[in-house]
């Protein structure tokens, strides 16, 4: 049986991943890049989690998968919520191969909740609510055989146990990396798959969460390659010669210099308003996370009911006694601002999360004229603050006044220093457009990911040009399965793949592979994970 291995490492980056080589820390690596095809994988615009594994995944870019951020707007567009499986209405790589009879296990990859049947298995990623029924799809009997052979299996280490301390928190990362890699091989094996996914998320969230400046954060990152490094050794060494591995990540890393607070330049530039009575959910979370770590008593009440508690007691307040709490949170805390604060009624553009994505509230501006005069002013106003200094230079990606997709930004834009990031809401209210980055968000992401492959139908290739996210899915599909449908024929980079690999192209067209996913699903814990990452 030819086995192909898919290991997603979230965030890898060869800036950390070279010189890690060079000094002999990533004896994996080293092989892999010695032996096998490696090079630079260009990620997605905006570089994100969702758009990028489900461009890289499905083979379609953005404008094919509707995926275009973290969150999803209502119908009537007053609130937004977070984007789940039952939002990608594509195939990807293993419904494909559903179709062609190849059983799939797929471990731990975002946007795999609430967890749909499939030829084989599926464990789904950090975004699920929790690790329930939900996030499972499986037989019975293997569902049970998997509770009672891993019965602590959690599905990420949350961001609260930072708090615990730093080496508390490795210790944690280290263990669940092990237990996941355990995991997956065992159900490689169990079930007798032949294609697998497993994502280690371990040095993306290490990446967004350690709060020191560039030395120890680079030191910190560095660590979590070693503990990548190791898995994918145990990963490597359960396979035969007739197996292939590949290696790639949704985006890079890169550490923080600045922030560039764009909602607060819409805000103090007229075009966006926030309720001056309001705080975001999060800031209720943050209290409670803090009291229940130095006080137990805290704890008895949950984080759910916590958060309650404490947005009962400040909306109890008088409105006088609210507006200047509220004022001297945001004097204060970087905590004061978040989209549930914008007040829509009042309110022409804003940015909704990190990224350069620019909305324009159509409920309010009806008129595509007005919606055209609108952006070109703000874009004017920008270049004269770029050139005043008063914000960092950037480029405009993609403009439009009316959209196919309620979801699509009108507006995108990109900075041109990648260590500058699109802080959308944490500011304080005498804060500069552009600040240095003193923030416990230290790290974000960047469009130079990895690509690394080795094995049965791999050319070893060293350093070949950038590919693209949407090369990926047809290699895969290839090697797996000896078929590619003929929608992703024009995306297969053959110079990767050997000349014993013959494949055949399926006349089959996209829906005729559509996934089977249409079930119930709660944000709540969702949105507080995408909230601690900074995306929200």
């Amino acid at each position: 049986m030819n086995r192909v291995f898919f290991i997603g490492i979230d965030a890898g980056d060869f800036k950390y991943i070279e010189p890690l080589v060079k000094r002999n820390k990533l004896p994996n690596f080293r092989k892999l890049i010695q032996s096998g095809a490696w090079c630079v994988l260009e990620s997605t615009n905006p570089p994100l989690t969702p758009v990028a594994w489900t461009t890289l995944l499905s083979g379609l870019g953005k404008s094919e998968h509707k995926v275009f951020s973290w969150t999803k707007f209502s119908d009537d567009l007053k609130e937004i919520t977070p984007i789940n499986a039952n939002d990608i209405k594509i195939p990807r790589v293993w419904d494909i191969l559903n179709v062609y009879g190849i059983k799939s296990v797929v471990m731990n990859l975002p946007l795999t909740y609430p967890a749909y049947p499939i030829n084989g298995v599926m464990v789904s990623g950090f975004d699920a609510e929790a690790y329930d029924d939900r996030a499972t799809a499986m037989t019975e009997p293997l569902k049970n055989e998997f509770k009672e052979k891993y019965p602590d299996y959690s599905i990420m280490v949350e961001y609260k146990n930072i708090y615990q301390g730093l080496e508390i928190f490795k210790k944690l990362w280290k263990e669940d990396c092990r237990k996941k890699t355990e995991a997956f091989i065992y159900l490689m094996n169990k079930t007798s798959a032949q294609f697998g996914i497993l994502v280690y998320m371990i040095v993306d969230h290490l990446n967004h969460y350690i709060p020191y400046g560039l030395k120890k954060h680079r030191t910190q990152v560095e660590w979590a390659y070693s503990i990548v490094d190791q898995e994918i050794g145990r990963i490597m060494d359960e396979m035969e010669k007739t197996d292939s591995i590949i290696i790639c990540s949704d985006h890079g890393s890169v550490f923080i210099k600045q922030n560039f607070f764009i909602n607060k330049w819409l805000a103090d530039n007229g075009y966006l308003r926030f309720y001056d009575d309001k705080l975001p959910d999060k800031i209720y979370r943050n209290i409670y996370n803090k009291l229940s770590m130095k006080a137990r008593i805290f704890k008895i009440f949950g984080e759910k009911f916590g958060e309650k508690l404490f947005r009962f007691l400040f909306e109890a307040i008088p409105t006088s006694l609210k507006k200047k709490v509220v004022k001297r949170v945001r004097d204060k805390s970087v905590l004061g601002f978040s989209f549930d604060c914008i007040d829509l009624e009042n309110t022409k553009l804003f940015c909704k999360e990190a990224y350069g994505q620019v909305f324009i509230n159509e409920r309010r501006l009806k008129r595509e004229g007005e919606r055209f005069e609108i952006l070109e002013e703000v874009l004017i106003k920008m270049q004269k603050d770029v050139k005043d200094g008063k914000i960092p230079p950037f480029r405009v990606l993609d403009k439009h006044v009316s959209r196919d997709e309620k979801d699509a930004p009108h507006l995108e834009l990109e900075l041109e220093s990648e260590d500058i990031l699109f802080n959308v809401f944490n500011f304080m209210n005498d804060s500069s457009y552009l600040e240095v980055n003193h923030q416990s968000y230290r790290g974000d992401h960047r469009k130079k990911g990895i690509f690394l492959a080795l094995g049965r139908g791999i050319i070893p290739v060293k350093k070949t040009r950038k590919l693209k996210m949407t090369e990926i899915t047809p290699l895969l599909t290839v090697l797996a399965s000896g078929k590619l449908p003929k929608y992703l024929e024009g995306n297969i980079p053959r110079e990767i793949l050997g000349k014993e690999i013959e494949f055949f192209i399926d006349e089959k067209g996209v829906n005729e592979f559509l996934p089977m996913n249409n079930y119930d699903f709660e944000e709540d814990m969702t949105k507080r994970k995408l909230e601690n990452l900074g995306y929200l």
